[in-house]
């Protein structure tokens, strides 16, 4: 062990002293620094400070990963090329401690680039958290989508075995089905039962269509809207594990509206982004809604049953009150129409119920298609056990479509700090693995000839998932006799096992949209991607460089 730590070292000092090294930090230094000041996403703060994380992160990741295969492929194979691996071989230090000694050292370094790119980023975005928001609404993007750690939970698949079953029965009924059978015989080269598959996952996916699709429906007829369920989507939920708790802060009554029972409230513009828009909150222990909300003041109105109670009557302009906030959670969801909209823009009203189909929240939307959009409501929506019912009515000219994989539940489980870090923690990971791919190409080759062996690897770990549905069997497999093809799906699988996801792991679109990175999660991947894929890399570079013949006997 200490022969290794000794190798680390010297790998770590000599990588600071490469130019190529110095050259990409300063570059990196130069890019995170003004991006900041260049970038301004869709116009909100929210948008300015998801797009610099975004890029922040992505070109740091990216910035990091040339340094890596530059570097790591050059301390191995120069030492070889200017026989300064000699001084190394006349030492008591096995050649596989020198591989995997170079191979810490690199890894030291990214973890010192990535401490101090991660730490400009996370200033920054503080930096621009500090500055002026468009909305009440854009202060609770940032702090409530942004800044913070939610869980994601899809919709639960729904139950169409029935519906399934029905509609063969009708196919049979009317002597439609064996015709259909026949026709999905020549996809599958007359094999009978797998045209029936064929055929089953068809109507299915015909059902779910339906099902996540919305008729357009009259606004102005509430008993359709209700019971019509061609102009409805309805999902269930289920595993929404709250534990956030109330938000609590200090207010000043700014003015009275007696006639009308209500009040305005100045706020703190934090405090203020934790509220929703005709959802509840708590003055001076008084319950109200919200009916208007702004940067630094929201209006309340009171409960006519309150009329008479002291806290009520006893409120005077300026006068300091306590502000109670219940826990929200946040629906995303992408729409798109059957249809052209003339003006791009969907109407819609949410309905939120417990599993007991009692109503406890909607709201009338406006959203355009084709963009994903959010809706805040109240916790209170989750049942205990974690379920609640999801119901959305299509007041739109024109059919909607919501996919089950574009809408989801998001809901708050840590904060913005210990996600970042977690966050860094996988970019360390593909840098690790990364840099036993570089160690491995200069063990045995020039320095040249290893960057682009690098460079060729890289993208098929970035597109694995694309890649494993371009070369997955087919329906029959006994069909396809091309030598080429067999041979190229097998080499597939073999690096398949080897290559970690890099796209999969990469924490870019979590962090951007505030989605909880878990230990869990960060602990598969370090097994998968150290334990497994790099340990395989630096095993065979030690069997490679252990066979390598580092200089000829001259007699």
């Amino acid at each position: 062990m200490g022969s290794i730590w000794a190798v680390a070292r010297h790998t770590f000092a000599q990588c600071l002293r490469m130019k190529i090294a110095v050259a990409f930090i300063i570059l990196l230094a130069v890019v995170l620094g003004t991006m900041p000041f260049v970038m301004k996403g869709d116009g909100t703060l929210a948008g300015q400070i998801r797009t610099f994380l975004s890029y922040g992160t992505s070109i740091t990741s990216v910035l990091l990963t040339l340094v890596t295969i530059f570097v790591a492929c050059g301390v191995v194979s120069f030492d070889v090329r200017d026989k300064q691996v000699f001084t190394v071989a006349t030492k008591p230090i096995a050649r596989w401690q020198y591989i995997l000694g170079r191979w810490a050292g690199l890894v030291m370094l990214d973890a010192l680039l990535l401490a101090v790119a991660g730490s400009a980023i996370y200033g920054f975005a503080q930096y621009l958290r500090r500055g002026p928001e468009t909305s009440a609404i854009d202060r609770r993007a940032v702090e409530s989508e942004v800044f913070a750690a939610r869980n994601q939970v899809r919709p639960d698949e729904p139950d169409i075995q029935d519906e399934l079953q029905r509609r063969i029965a009708r196919f049979v009924d009317q002597n439609r089905y064996q015709d259909a059978v026949e026709s999905y015989k020549v996809k599958t080269g007359g094999d009978e039962e797998a045209a029936r598959k064929l055929l089953e996952e068809e109507i299915q996916k015909e059902i779910l269509q339906a099902r996540q699709s919305a008729a357009p429906v009259d606004p102005n007829d509430p008993y359709r809207n209700v019971n019509d369920p061609r102009g409805q989507i309805v999902w269930r939920f289920s595993g929404v594990r709250l534990e956030a708790g109330e938000v609590t802060g200090a207010g000043r009554i700014a003015e009275l509206f007696p006639g009308v029972l209500q009040a305005r409230v100045e706020a703190d513009p934090h405090l203020i982004s934790n509220l929703i828009l005709r959802g509840p909150v708590q003055v001076n222990g008084l319950s109200a809604a919200v009916v208007r909300m702004e940067m630094d003041y929201f209006d309340v109105q009171f409960f006519a049953q309150d009329l008479r109670r002291q806290e009520l009557t006893g409120l005077t302009e300026g006068q300091e009150v306590r502000i109670v906030i219940e826990p929200t959670i946040q629906i995303t969801y992408k729409p798109s129409a059957g249809s052209d909209v003339t003006d791009g823009m969907l109407r819609s009203r949410w309905i939120v119920e417990d599993a007991n189909s009692q109503l406890l929240y909607k709201e009338d939307r406006t959203d355009p298609v084709r963009i994903a959009s959010t809706i805040t409501v109240p916790a209170r929506a989750v049942a205990r056990d974690g379920r609640m019912v999801l119901r959305y009515v299509n007041f739109s000219p024109a059919s909607v479509t919501i996919l089950n994989r574009d809408i989801s539940v998001l809901y708050r489980v840590g904060g913005f700090e210990m996600n970042f870090v977690r966050g860094l923690m996988l970019i360390l990971l593909q840098l690790a693995f990364i840099a036993g791919v570089g160690v491995l190409a200069g063990s045995f080759l020039s320095f040249p000839v290893a960057c682009m062996v690098c460079f060729s690897i890289l993208p098929f770990s970035v597109a694995r998932a694309f890649l494993a549905e371009a070369v997955r069997p087919p329906v029959d497999p006994a069909r396809d006799t091309d030598a080429f093809v067999i041979m190229g799906r097998y080499i597939f699988y073999g690096m398949k096992v080897i290559m970690p996801d890099l796209e999969r792991t990469s924490p870019a679109d979590q962090l951007v949209g505030g989605r909880h990175i878990s230990w869990l999660f960060l602990g598969e991947t370090a097994f998968w991607t150290v334990c497994v894929s790099t340990a395989a890399v630096l095993g065979l570079a030690c069997l490679i460089f252990h066979r390598r013949e580092l200089a000829r006997v001259q007699v």
